[in-house]
């Protein structure tokens, strides 16, 4: 057994990718960040969107409405990029630019969470830390190559914007920061998968998530319609300082809320992975609450970073 548990430990730089919110969602998140951009900030972020190789083709095959506003369009459209280069996506060998990698490790961090009363990995917990790259690392890396070509726009900082929005869509997400370990079941390093290990009579528990926001595909106008509605529930103001706070902070609101709320529905005792758990009206509801509110936060929070990146007296 000591020697099953010393190859897990070592394999946790391995990791299985994970979806987050879905197109939808992560355009709507985009959405509200646009909203806070004055027009001189549009410009610049137009810029570096511009660089990106194919992007008409892109938004031709990818967009499925637009609203009127091209450049908005595009924005969102850019959040959804590092899911439609997926090696397993239909048009990832049409628009994955020569050089880049697809970096699907990217997209979450594995945040070890042991569940309650389970001794297996109590004594190891200590050693179970977050394989790098991973989604903080990534968004730190990226901010930097969008500063540093804040002034003259290249294919690396247009691919760095793509990430930058979606990243910060990710990390908000609670299931992609996180690991469920259950005895022999879920096991490092990726554990549950983010919630993809969990059965419930709605699909995967990590579906159910990313579907929290809705599910209109790559609809310009239907994210729009959503990021309004957000916006009006929760404005910018409701959060005060943290808009401004880091990734790392973004990470640990979202692990809290695995341990407080997200998990709560799995039974106390007994197996989880083969066990199909019931998604009932009260938790539907407040995870529909949860993820409106962490969707909000995503977008006041990108729009701080990228402003922050593509500003003249700061750079990250």
């Amino acid at each position: 057994m000591k020697l099953k548990i010393t190859l897990l430990l070592a394999s946790f730089l391995l990791a299985a990718p994970a979806r987050a919110w879905n197109d939808t969602g992560h355009m709507a998140i985009a959405a509200i960040a646009w909203q806070q951009f004055d027009q001189p900030m549009r410009d610049k972020v137009a810029a570096h969107m511009k660089a990106l190789p194919l992007l008409d083709d892109l938004r031709a095959d990818l967009l499925r409405d637009v609203t009127g506003d091209a450049n908005a369009d595009t924005f969102m459209l850019l959040a959804t990029w590092p899911d439609a280069i997926r090696p397993r996506g239909k048009l990832a060998s049409k628009y994955l630019p020569e050089g880049v990698e697809p970096n699907t490790h990217w997209h979450y961090i594995n945040l070890p969470l042991l569940r309650p009363g389970d001794p297996t990995w109590v004594e190891k917990e200590k050693d179970l830390k977050p394989a790098e790259p991973n989604a903080l690392t990534a968004l730190t890396v990226q901010s930097q190559v969008l500063a540093k070509a804040k002034d003259v726009p290249t294919k690396e900082s247009a691919v760095a914007l793509c990430w930058i929005e979606h990243l910060t869509g990710d990390v908000h997400q609670p299931l992609h920061c996180v690991a469920l370990l259950f005895a022999e079941e879920f096991v490092p390093p990726e554990g549950d998968q983010g919630g993809n290990g969990i059965n419930t009579t709605e699909g995967k528990l990590h579906h159910v998530w990313d579907l929290a926001l809705g599910d209109r595909g790559k609809s310009a106008t239907e994210a729009i319609k959503i990021a309004e509605r957000i916006m009006k529930e929760h404005p910018a103001r409701d959060f005060g300082d943290l808009v401004k706070s880091d990734p790392k902070t973004w990470a640990e609101e979202s692990y809290k809320l695995d341990k407080d709320f997200v998990y709560s529905l799995l039974p106390a005792e007994g197996s989880i992975k083969h066990n199909r758990v019931t998604l009932t009206p009260e938790y539907r509801k407040q995870m529909t609450e949860v993820a409106e509110k962490r969707a909000a936060l995503a977008g006041y929070r990108l729009a701080e970073r990228i402003r922050k990146a593509l500003s003249a007296e700061e750079r990250q």
